[in-house]
């Protein structure tokens, strides 16, 4: 980033516009703090999503993206464990609906493997919309010990074919090309994020190279 730049201007498009926040420059500048893995660190974690049809890949991340979670005081019944409410994004099922037939799309999040994996039960019971859902196991561990989901485990993709949504930068800290930032979802009914990103990503679909246009479209650098 250079001294003449701000967040504001860095991060807005005429496509795809995000408001300049304190969160965000922080969660920036932690970005480009992280020591990047050794590639025996992605070999071990690499995973093979299989034959597709799809010629893009979306991830998107869970907690703060497509759903808030809040802690809920444990119960008898629960056995002393920690009981907790999801509340879904709105128009998460409209984006699963509109882009499912665009894009391959994986769950991606620093959760356990099993919350990830029951995440997808809930959004997608049918399971025709979500191919994979990736938990804290395929996270890389930096330095730093920071979680970070990078997109090289994904062996068999073209890392130009793929794209993560996600609240916190640092979370694709290793490819900001392929990343699209989205405001914080804190658990507001009218919340309106995912309406955009829809039409973002549907206006990207029509790209060969996702990561080279979305990095110049939406112009993300430390």
């Amino acid at each position: 980033m250079t001294t003449d730049e701000s967040p504001c201007e860095i991060l807005t498009s005429e496509r795809y516009s995000r408001p300049c926040t304190a969160a965000f420059s922080e969660s920036l500048a932690i970005a480009g703090s992280l020591t990047q893995p050794a590639p025996a660190e992605i070999q071990a974690r690499e995973i093979h999503l299989g034959p597709t049809q799809k010629r893009h890949t979306l991830v998107l991340d869970l907690d703060n993206t497509l759903v808030h979670s809040t802690c809920c005081s444990s119960s008898p019944a629960s056995e002393g464990r920690a009981t907790y409410t999801v509340t879904v994004r709105p128009y998460v099922s409209l984006l699963l609906e509109r882009l499912s037939p665009l894009y391959e799309i994986v769950l991606f999040t620093a959760g356990s493997d099993a919350y990830a994996e029951a995440m997808r039960r809930k959004l997608d019971p049918e399971g025709t919309m979500i191919v994979r859902a990736l938990g804290r196991s395929s996270c890389i561990v930096t330095k730093e010990g920071r979680f970070v989901k990078d997109m090289r485990i994904l062996a068999d993709r073209e890392l130009k074919h793929v794209v993560i949504v996600d609240d916190r930068v640092e979370n694709f800290a290793f490819q900001l090309g392929n990343g699209i930032p989205v405001a914080p979802f804190m658990g507001d009914d009218e919340d309106e994020e995912i309406i955009y990103l829809i039409e973002y990503l549907e206006d990207l679909h029509a790209e060969d190279d996702l990561a080279s246009v979305n990095r110049k479209r939406i112009n993300l650098v430390y």
